[in-house]
């Protein structure tokens, strides 16, 4: 494999995008035990990408009035604005039998993305009219967010701690497609969507004595799709003539009778909804701590990658009705003689479908069934290790880590031509601290992959080609950095 080989030829293919963040923190002590925190937060994101297209059909830059009439090359530019802002809330209260903690989060999202024709690239005598910078597609998007929780810890005894949460969510999504090139009447679209989720939480830790004890943790939790998932298989909304994956349409009439868009109701991609199970032990004295960790996650309506992008790069998503992830996690930090400290954790896991059929295309166009229930789910190595071995002599600390990562699956079939290769990565890194415990500076160098291995992190099968699709990781690098508290 070529890492070297970059299939952008287009020189000015860049992204260009700035989000400053803004916030403001302010904590209020009630009296000893009790304390509220709030922020307040604004983030202003604005920019493009460009990009250089290749054979495109005209139409859906409203720049013919039928599709397939003429293709041409050109150059485009995807715009985003966006504004995110909100308030969180904390309030933490010590009580004689353990901490009750509870707050909240209001947030307001709203976004608007367009696309620009730059350059049309003709040798002919098609007489093409528009104007740089002219939209061919324009769409926006809000969101509101209202978010309540309560997270109770209760000392029963000095050995015994029960701890409960409870979280509830109201998301609201809107969005809607708006007059630009050949985006008009029929092939507008918009959708509204709400979700309200309640998820608990139980855990139970016990003191077996002072070095070692015993958990269990069991929860509940719910995540709604992204708009991606929301939007076509393969295309998005800048993508003329393309729905929304919604089961029901409602045709929205102008006043004069002419059709002013669809409006879409009832979603295909469902929430996931995740019962989490835990148990485990720590061990712990003055120089060392060893935890153990066993957990099966059973999710329903996962959103799992379903193998291959859409013209974007994203990966291809949606529901698997019954998916399993389980593991057992091994963590440990240990003091060693003579200022060395070694640290690390390894855990094996297993990610399966336990119930998953989905439709496809075959080489024909007709529809077909493929079951992957029993196959290992795409993107999820079975393995993962880290650990660091570092040696202090003040102000100097120097360490070295290994990193390793499993095979993973580039697709659902469990197809062993298609997956990304373990690889074990060798860092090493050097700190020097300045002045005293009060002092907050410091440099450090860090060398990344010392052994220059070439090695992928991710990719995709494409099943239209039939060929593997990876992104290499960089070789060895080398980053100087310095750091300052205040």
């Amino acid at each position: 494999m070529n890492h070297h080989f970059n299939p952008i030829s287009y020189e000015n293919e860049i992204d260009n995008f700035s989000q400053p963040h803004f916030e403001l923190h302010h904590r209020y002590y009630l009296n000893e035990k009790a304390n509220i925190k709030n922020t307040v937060f604004y983030i202003r994101g604005k920019g493009y990408y460009e990009q250089y297209k290749e054979d495109e059909d005209l139409w859906e830059y409203g720049l013919t009035e039928q599709p397939g009439t003429f293709e041409r090359d050109l150059i485009r530019q995807k715009w985003v604005a966006k504004n995110h802002y909100g308030w969180i809330s904390q309030l933490n209260f010590q009580h004689s039998k353990g901490e009750l903690t509870t707050g909240g989060y209001l947030g307001f999202f709203d976004s608007n993305h367009w696309g620009e024709i730059k350059k049309i690239i003709s040798t002919d005598s098609l007489a093409l009219q528009y104007n740089p910078g002219q939209k061919y597609y324009e769409y926006t998007g809000k969101k509101h967010y209202l978010t309540f929780y309560l997270n109770e810890s209760l000392k029963f005894t000095d050995y015994l701690n029960i701890m409960t949460g409870l979280n509830f969510q109201s998301i609201n999504y809107e969005f809607e497609q708006h007059k630009a090139g050949n985006f008009a009447d029929s092939l507008l679209n918009s959708y509204e969507v709400a979700y309200t989720f309640i998820d608990p939480r139980l855990g139970i830790n016990y003191n077996l004595n002072k070095n070692l004890n015993l958990y269990a943790n069991l929860s509940y939790a719910q995540r709604e799709p992204t708009d991606d998932e929301l939007y076509d298989t393969w295309d998005g909304p800048d993508d003329l003539g393309v729905p929304p994956l919604f089961a029901h349409a409602d045709t929205i009439f102008a006043a004069d009778g002419s059709i002013k868009k669809i409006k879409w109701s009832n979603p295909y991609v469902k929430p996931e909804k995740l019962t989490d199970y835990e148990i485990g032990t720590e061990y712990l004295t003055g120089i060392c701590k060893i935890k153990l960790n066993l957990f099966l996650m059973k999710f329903h309506d996962e959103i799992v990658p379903y193998g291959g992008v859409d013209d974007e790069g994203n990966p291809i998503r949606g529901n698997a009705e019954e998916t399993i992830h389980r593991g057992i996690e091994l963590s440990y930090l240990a003091d060693l003689p003579y200022n060395f400290y070694l640290s690390g954790n390894i855990s094996y896991n297993d990610n399966y479908f336990k119930k998953f059929i989905m439709f496809d295309w075959d080489e024909n166009w007709n529809a077909v069934e493929k079951d992957f229930s029993g196959s290992k789910i795409a993107g999820f190595p079975d393995i993962l290790a880290n650990m660091k071995l570092s040696y202090k002599y003040n102000p100097f600390t120097i360490a070295t880590q290994i990193q390793h990562v499993g095979k993973q699956y580039l697709d659902n079939t469990e197809n062993e031509d298609r997956t990304i290769s373990p690889f074990t990565l060798v860092n090493a890194y050097l700190i020097y601290k300045f002045g005293d415990k009060r002092s907050n500076l410091e440099i450090s160098l860090r060398v990344n992959n010392i052994f220059n291995l070439r090695y992928e992190t991710s990719g995709y099968y494409d099943s239209w080609d039939g060929k593997n699709y990876l992104f290499p990781a960089a070789g060895r690098n080398i980053i100087l950095g310095v750091r300052m508290g205040f």
